[in-house]
């Protein structure tokens, strides 16, 4: 009898541990990804002692684990189920969601929290995630959810922009310019009160209400909005983003020009937008030296694999700087044949590379990783301030449904 009981005490054992949606396993994972982390970071601590080709083998170790990190944290969720999960295991499963960068989990686990323990509405943390994820996709719903007066005024700034672009994109024009009213005015309440500090990064805010005012149609306001500026920012590099701002507003509704590269890695030796007439193409404009550039490359290969579509493609755009890791003031040749030989392999991308410092300036690029989307027709749709990419797959679809 006791041993039947141990036997069956072991099976029931057997079942818990495999069962992804039991208490407790949520966390389990979690540990470990946490450790695939510490891992990572000790081999990128210690590059600061390595050089040369000892170098780019513990640096292609760094990234390797990071990337099965994010693909492991995928697969987990695939076979999760979240609706009877107690607090702390959503709480843990949202943690994995982030480490996966899967924006659709993350607002349906955030959600569920919102929904099942009401004062997690109040946890500010997680309502700027959901937030971020959210307002290009459901800006009604964060109405329903989010309290923004619960920010301080520079966040709420933020809110305000953020969310008149989000709906202006759901086409409900009247909101957008609502918020983006308000956003103004509080921006110049921001300012005028000079007895506090703020830490507004204006030199960005110029770019972000000139975009969105360019979207809502006031293309003169948003043009003034550059002219303005140019009164208050007088140093060197700040002209220079100003005068990328420009470049942005230009390009938007126009023609898209070709990317100027003497040579293209994993495609063609040359490339013009003409002879694409009919896809629907991302570029994607990156910086081998940008992590996050880095480490959104699987989610550029998911976005190319769910989309599954011979009308679509991806373009990877960067310019050259004159080093690569641990080598400085290499020519060009070099740098690209270490973007050829190594990076593009190692980092397995798997689309076209034009590398053209014309070309980011020409399209206005100056910070990445920083998405353009462009129609069968060739011409500039959108991007610039848009990365979440749940919403860049629903805009490729739509698209590739236009004649």
């Amino acid at each position: 009898m006791i041993r039947n009981i141990l036997l069956v005490t072991c099976l029931l054992c057997i079942i818990v541990s495999c069962n992804p949606g039991e208490q407790g396993l949520p966390g389990i994972q979690l540990q470990k990804l946490n450790k695939m982390n510490t891992e990572a970071q000790k081999i990128k601590d210690g590059l600061k002692d390595k050089s040369g080709k000892e170098y780019l083998a513990e640096h292609d170790k760094y990234y390797a684990l990071m990337m099965k990190r994010a693909e492991d944290a995928l697969q987990y969720l695939h076979h999760d189920n979240p609706a009877e999960q107690t607090r702390e295991d959503l709480q843990n499963t949202l943690d994995i969601a982030k480490i996966a960068q899967d924006g659709e989990k993350i607002i349906q686990l955030i959600k569920i929290l919102f929904s099942r323990f009401p004062d997690t509405r109040n946890e500010k943390e997680l309502i700027q995630t959901y937030f971020i994820y959210a307002y290009l996709l459901e800006p009604g719903e964060i109405e329903q959810y989010v309290d923004i007066t619960i920010f301080p005024p520079e966040e709420q700034l933020y809110c305000y922009y953020m969310l008149a672009l989000g709906f202006f994109e759901s086409d409900d024009i009247q909101n957008a310019g609502s918020y983006f009213k308000q956003a103004e005015n509080l921006l110049k309440e921001i300012i005028s009160d000079k007895t506090k500090e703020h830490t507004l990064p204006l030199l960005y805010i110029v770019g972000l209400r000139s975009f969105i005012a360019f979207k809502l149609g006031d293309k003169q306001e948003s043009f003034r909005i550059l002219r303005d500026a140019e009164m208050e920012f007088i140093k060197e590099f700040e002209r220079t983003t100003l005068r990328l701002y420009e470049n942005r507003l230009n390009l938007l509704g126009r023609n898209a020009p070709d990317l100027e590269s003497k040579k293209l890695i994993g495609g063609k030796e040359t490339l013009n937008f003409s002879s694409l007439k009919g896809k629907v193409i991302l570029l994607d404009f990156f910086s081998w030296d940008c992590e996050t550039c880095n480490t959104t490359i699987p989610m550029l290969s998911n976005l190319q694999k769910e989309i599954n579509d011979d009308d679509f493609m991806i373009i990877g755009t960067t310019r050259y700087t004159g080093s690569y890791e641990h080598d400085t003031n290499i020519s060009e040749e070099s740098e690209y044949e270490y973007m050829k030989n190594h990076y593009y392999k190692k980092r397995k991308v798997n689309w076209p590379v034009s590398i053209s410092t014309t070309s980011m300036y020409n399209y206005g690029i100056n910070a990445t990783p920083l998405y353009i989307l462009i129609d069968k027709r060739g011409i500039v749709r959108d991007g610039y301030f848009i990365s979440n990419f749940l919403y860049l797959k629903k805009k490729i679809r739509l698209l590739l449904e236009e004649s």
